[in-house]
């Protein structure tokens, strides 16, 4: 009665397993095509264009690193002294301004015009030098955040 009861169960189990096998075999077909496409879209579509970014950023990493030593050069020789001898006219312009005010009280209409007209020779140093100066390295910040935010997303 045992070895009937084991027969039917191996049975039931290899029907079971027949069963399984022929449902799971459209399965297999199925991610085997799917399998078959995403490969073919990597191949096609996906490692070119990685490869298109990696040269890319290949490409354009020395390019910036060059603009980055020709603004931080451009900065130290050229903005930063200027914006010494703005201040330092600007200084000496005070002082002389005081001096001839205190020598000439009487004339406060020309000493208002010298002040003014210094105040706009400042003013067209900043204008012309300070602010564009700090312009371009505002600049040149925003381009390397988002050069560092595409390389970071790159890799």
């Amino acid at each position: 009665m045992l070895n009937v009861i084991n027969i039917v169960i191996l049975g039931i189990l290899a029907v079971a397993s027949v069963v399984l096998a022929v449902s799971i075999i459209p399965l297999i077909k199925e991610l085997r095509k799917t399998m078959s496409k995403v490969q073919g879209t990597m191949e096609n579509e996906v490692n070119p264009l990685l490869t298109q970014v990696r040269e890319l950023v290949a490409e354009t990493r020395p390019k910036i690193d060059g603009i980055t030593q020709m603004i931080e050069a451009i900065t130290e020789e050229q903005v930063k002294p200027l914006a010494g001898n703005v201040k330092n006219i600007s200084d000496t312009v005070s002082e002389e301004v005081a001096r001839v005010g205190g020598m000439v009280n009487n004339v406060t209409d020309t000493v208002e015009e010298m002040v003014s007209k210094t105040q706009e020779v400042v003013s067209l140093y900043q204008d012309k030098a300070v602010i564009p100066a700090i312009e371009l390295i505002s600049i040149w910040d925003g381009i390397k955040k988002a050069f560092s935010v595409l390389l970071k997303k790159a890799e």
